[in-house]
């Protein structure tokens, strides 16, 4: 087993594997020996929170892949085989440990109080189409949301269809539309989804019956993948005091344990070369592998870098504290977290072994009834150039609340297999959108790939794009273009000359024609994952049945009524 922090979360999962929602690997039974079954101030094994409120999505919409738990828990499961900080998109090179909170404030009569992932979050159930559960809502998923209702409009004006999409308004207290910015009328207007994929769900510190401090939390994951800004994953935390006591030494704690490297065979993996970075003026921190090349990835695979940038801060305060150290020497006390998180130390990084990180804020204001807001991003990038121009991309977007130029709206494909061949065909959704930057149609054309791996290539590789927007493509087994939007353009194509029994995968890209005013190139939409975004699909050609007969034409029937 690789760390405590990692077999606790999942003992915690599998003890009451019948009650959640997402599947994982059973945990092996643990030894007496194990220092698990002695963690925390002698209490033994922690079953916070109830097994019967935990759930777990993927977010996956961006080149960061990685697990969500509904109680303050990023990653953590790459052990386990699930994502965990899986960056690129697809690679299987999993950097993230975890990622998790510590809240810490001095009560009136002196006592030092303070809330962690582990021991102390659990969520608040949440109306999920009508009925209160526990579940994490997804835009991505319609089973996931307040209450899915495509005739919900409201935003498809700046493209963000509510849908039946609900967050919780402490000012309020009651469930509403998001509000996006519409950089048009330099306005915010009700509506659905933020980003291409949101991740939203509550929780609270009364995990053991008991509120710590009497906090609820509200938290927001949001990606995209457009080539700017697929490298890096928002995640935006409102943390509300619904005590009675007012905190004028609240401190935040955002614990980051990144480990770069895969298992190499004999149970180790490059976490040992791993050194921490950070900014104090810029507000972020990474960690990266020394040696640059880990074994258990391979030889010809340089490792990245990933690390977190604190975009927004109560009164703009910033990071006003850097901890790190050995991993196995994280305080398991109360007192002893709270000091960390609330002194003002900024930390000599250890040589290369495999160290964790916080980025503190302290002396934060919070009295009864209020709330702040805490939003950082999860960066990744190749080396230490490139994550610094994904961190400070990040903090640009968020300023500009995360408007930028996009590529014409997703379109969706349809496949029909047939004796090696596959019919493809896909709407016109792409052709009428507006760039919200810009305000203008600029559709361009389409795309067409195929990939034989499952997607994770697709085709042969183009690195001669002409375009900054796009580091390498793939060359399309179909290319459609118009030199005007609303020009005619072809909505099918027929793939020829494949094999019954194999699997196909198909994405189809709209791009548009750039965006002279902020000099991005042509942008196009992501190559995603099949089932989960509507541009990418796949399927096997297979034997036709005896008396079949091809269609001389399709119709497609669609009901509009109530």
């Amino acid at each position: 087993m690789k760390k405590i922090k990692n077999i606790f979360i999942l003992l915690t999962v599998a003890l009451m594997a019948f009650a959640i929602n997402t599947k994982v690997t059973d945990a092996m039974p643990l030894p007496d020996n194990n220092p698990l079954a002695h963690r925390g101030n002698n209490r033994g094994l922690s079953l916070s929170p109830q097994p019967t409120t935990i759930d777990r999505i993927t977010e996956n919409k961006g080149n960061i892949v990685t697990t969500v738990d509904n109680w303050g828990y990023i990653g953590g499961y790459s052990y386990y085989g699930l994502p965990s900080g899986e960056w690129p998109r697809n690679s299987g090179h999993n950097y993230l440990a975890e990622i998790r909170y510590w809240m810490g404030a001095t009560a009136p009569n002196g006592d030092t109080l303070l809330a962690n992932s582990y021991d102390d979050f659990q969520a608040i159930p949440m109306p999920v189409n009508g009925v209160d559960d526990y579940k994490i809502y997804l835009s991505t998923d319609s089973s996931r949301y307040y209450n899915y209702d495509p005739s919900d409009i409201v935003g498809s004006g700046t493209g963000n269809p509510a849908h039946g999409w609900r967050v919780w308004q402490n000012d309020q207290k009651d469930w509403d539309y998001n509000e996006n910015y519409n950089s048009l009328t330099s306005s915010f207007n009700p509506g659905g989804p933020t980003s291409l994929q949101d991740a939203y769900y509550r929780f609270n510190d009364a995990a053991s019956g008991n509120p710590v401090l009497g906090l609820e939390l509200d938290q927001t994951i949001m990606e995209w993948n457009y080539c700017y800004n697929e490298d890096f994953m928002y995640v935006a935390l409102d943390i509300t005091n619904n005590s009675s006591t007012n905190y004028t030494d609240f401190a935040f704690g955002l614990y980051i344990d990144i480990d770069v490297g895969g298992k190499d065979g004999h149970g180790n993996n490059g976490r040992q070369n791993d050194k921490v970075v950070y900014d104090t003026t810029n507000n972020w921190a990474y960690i990266y592998d020394v040696v640059g090349i880990d074994p258990g990835w391979g030889p010809t695979v340089h490792t990245g870098v990933m690390g977190t940038k604190l975009l927004e801060t109560p009164n703009n305060i910033g990071m006003t504290g850097l901890r790190t150290d050995d991993w196995a020497y994280v305080p398991d006390d109360d007192p002893g977290r709270f000091a960390m998180i609330n002194s003002p130390r900024y930390d000599t990084p250890l040589p290369p072994t495999d160290q964790f990180y916080i980025q503190c804020v302290r002396g934060i204001n919070l009295p009864a009834g209020s709330t702040v807001r805490v939003v950082y991003a999860l960066v990744a990038g190749a080396d230490s150039t490139d994550f610094v121009k994904n961190a400070d991309m990040a903090q640009q977007l968020y300023d500009n609340y995360y408007i930028g130029p996009q590529p014409p709206p997703t379109p969706t494909l349809h496949a029909r297999a047939r004796d090696g061949q596959v019919f493809l065909s896909w709407n016109d959704t792409s052709e009428v959108g507006v760039d919200p930057l810009s305000g203008v149609d600029d559709f361009a054309g389409y795309k067409l790939y195929r990939s034989e791996n499952q997607g994770k290539t697709w085709g042969e590789v183009n690195y001669n794009t002409g375009n900054n927007c796009l580091t390498i493509d793939y060359n399309p087994i179909a290319l459609y273009t118009v030199s005007t939007p609303g020009d005619p353009i072809p909505h099918s194509f027929v793939d020829t000359g494949l094999y019954n029994g194999v699997e196909y995968w198909y994405c189809l890209s709209a791009f548009d024609m750039g965006d002279t005013t902020t000099g991005v190139d042509p942008l196009q939409s992501g190559f995603g994952i099949a089932g989960e975004t509507p541009n990418v699909i796949k399927v096997t050609p297979r034997n036709n049945p005896a008396g079949f007969y091809d269609a001389a034409a399709t119709v497609d029937h669609e009901y509009t009524g109530s």
